[in-house]
Formats: C-alpha cells, structure tokens, sequence
C-alpha cells in the first residue's frame, strides 16, 4: 500500500539522518565545502533510498480446494496477507484512523507550492518597486571587479538585509541606509552579494524550496536543507575574506545587519544573513579551519561505512512493500467440483468441462 510504504520511507531516511548529523562533529570536519558536499551526499543517499533496496512483495495465501455440491453455491475468493504486519501498519492505524497518508501528503504539498507561487511575486514586486543604486558607489564596482560578476542593485524601501535572486537578470537588494556604510562594508556587502551570483546559488536557493514542498511532512528535508544553507554561506564568506584581504570590515557588517530591527527579504530570496547563523558563521571566520586530505578522505570513508550499515539496519526493520508475488487466483486455488455435481453457473444438463458427449445415432430403415 501506498501510505504504508510512504510511512516506512520516511523511518528509514529520519534513521539515516540521525545516524549521520553527528558524524562530521565527531570526526572533527569543519571545512564548510566538506561539510555541505557531505550535506549533500547524505540527501541523495537519502532520495535513492526506495530504489536502491529490494522492494517484499506480499505473499499469498493459499485456499484450500473448495467442493462445490450445488448450482447455488459461490466460490470465496483467496485472501491476500502480508504475513506479519509490519509495525509501520500499526503506528498509521493509530496515528492516521481516518486520514490517508497519501492525501495528507499531496495537500501539504499544493498548500506550499502556492505560497512558493505566491512568494516568487512578491519578489517580481519587490524588485519593481525597489529604486536603482544610482549613483552607484565605487566600492560595488571594485567588488565586482574582484568577484568577477555583476547584477543589478537596488535600494529598498526599509532597512532590510540584503538579498540576491534571479538568474538570467540578477538583481541585489541593499537596504535604504546602504551609503551610510563605510567604503570597506559596502565592499564587503557586494563581495559577498556578487559572489552568490558567480555561484549561482539563487538555482540551489529554489531546489532547496522545492525539496522542502516536496518533503514538507519530513523533518529531515527541513533540517538538511537548513546545513547546506549555512554551509553555503560559510564557504561564501570565506572566499570573501580571501578576496577582500581584511576580515574586520566583513565581520563589522555582519555584525551590523544582524540588528533584530532589521527586517529578512520574504524567502525564497537566499539571505545575507540569517540571525540563527549568525555565531555559527563569526565563529568559523575567527579561526582557521584546515584538515589533512588524508584524513578527510579516511573520514569520509568511515562516515559511508557507518550510514551503510544504518541503512541496511533501517530497510531491514522498515521495508517497502510491492504487490503480490502471485495471482490473486492461482490454479491450486481453484475451485474442485465433486462427481456428479453443476457447477456454478452452468445449465442443468449440460455437458461439463471434459466430458465425451456420444454423437447421436440415426435409426435404421428396414
């Protein structure tokens, strides 16, 4: 069934999750581009899980041979089992008695794919109304000379955090007190904008959006997707840092548009700064991050091995199912008609399945 194999996907990949958020911890990987390629392989192992196992199919249950003695008598059909009931049977019979799995499913993810609509227009609208920077100050143009990309900017009506979106026509959004910036800021702000553009992050911005409408019922997509984005950012601010040479300016204007006063570009517009990212991302710019790629390598092969064996634990607790290994009917289950008896819809006197039926014989004249 399809909600119960819905239920039991959603066991295994949370049992994947689990087992392997804390691996990258332990193993003492701080390098953001590890780290969001490890993110990464953990949600595609994650989307491969239903067609990288054996799916059970169900097992039938054979009927005994039923006699049939009358014309009026019905055959019952044979029964379809499963065997033992898999717990995901029982935890949908008392979580979901009224609901289908499926339904829920597919609601949720009309309900987010509106507000996905609903938030692309107001991005289109934010961009119409937003003024172009004009003049535009020199430190955006020496950005996009270090970064090796441009886009459009544009000053918002309040003092938002920036925010970069588009792909064919990008366009940064600064808010309305961008000029009273320092030169080194402003620097700094269009580094980190224009480098998101060079990367195109806006694309990965909207599968991340995708994915969470597709598995809004599932924290995992949630949580995963939340890793690669301060990921993402770390690795962006690192190259920053690296262009600019300096990381006084940078961390002063994180610190800055980190104030509770200003307000967030309404998602899925990729942020400058998320507020819960904010000691996660100071932290890792104040210290260096290096690892060995030996060791890395080696880390990387203990953390497959682990999530190999909590993958095979999890299928083999939680497995799919698929359909009958069998006709519903097979021949050992048909019904025997005993000597002598009609079967089931046949007319009284009629010859029956196999029987010789003499050709008549003509008198003869004398």
């Amino acid at each position: 069934p399809t909600s119960a194999n819905l239920l039991a996907f959603v066991i295994q990949s949370a049992v994947l999750v689990l087992v392997g958020s804390p691996l990258p911890g332990l193993l003492g990987i701080r390098s953001p581009r590890a780290r969001l390629a490890y993110w990464r392989a953990l949600l595609v192992a994650c989307l491969l899980l239903p067609f990288v196992q054996p799916w059970v199919p169900l097992a039938v249950e054979r009927s005994t041979p039923v006699q049939v003695a009358a014309a009026t008598e019905t055959v019952a059909p044979p029964a379809v089992s499963t065997g033992s009931a898999p717990l995901v049977r029982s935890v949908r019979r008392t979580w979901l008695p009224a609901f289908d799995a499926t339904e829920i499913a597919a609601a949720g993810i009309a309900v987010r794919g509106a507000w996905m609509v609903l938030a692309l227009a107001m991005l289109s609208r934010l961009r119409r109304r937003a003024r172009l920077l004009d003049p535009r100050p020199a430190s955006v143009d020496d950005a996009a000379l270090l970064v090796g990309a441009d886009a459009e900017f544009r000053v918002a009506a309040s003092r938002t955090r920036p925010a970069t979106f588009g792909l064919r026509r990008p366009v940064v959004i600064v808010p309305d007190d961008f000029s009273q910036f320092t030169e080194d800021e402003q620097k700094a702000i269009a580094c980190h904008e224009l480098t998101h553009v060079r990367r195109r992050d806006w694309l990965h911005h909207l599968l991340d959006e995708a994915l969470r409408t597709v598995g809004w019922f599932h924290p995992a997509a949630w949580w995963l997707t939340r890793q690669m984005r301060l990921c993402r950012e770390q690795v962006v601010d690192q190259e920053v840092v690296r262009r600019v040479g300096a990381r006084k300016p940078y961390l002063d204007a994180l610190v800055r548009l980190a104030s509770p006063a200003r307000g967030a570009v309404l998602v899925p517009a990729p942020l400058f700064l998320g507020r819960t990212h904010l000691s996660d991302r100071i932290a890792l710019l104040l210290k260096e991050v290096r690892m060995s790629r030996p060791r890395l390598v080696l880390s990387f092969i203990a953390m497959t091995i682990v999530l190999l064996v909590a993958g095979r634990a999890a299928i083999a607790a939680f497995p799919l199912h698929a359909g009958p290994a069998e006709p519903a009917v097979s021949q050992a289950a048909s019904p025997q008609v005993a000597p002598g008896a009609v079967r089931p819809g046949q007319a009284p006197g009629a010859p029956r399945p196999g029987q010789v039926v003499p050709a008549p014989q003509t008198p003869k004249r004398e």
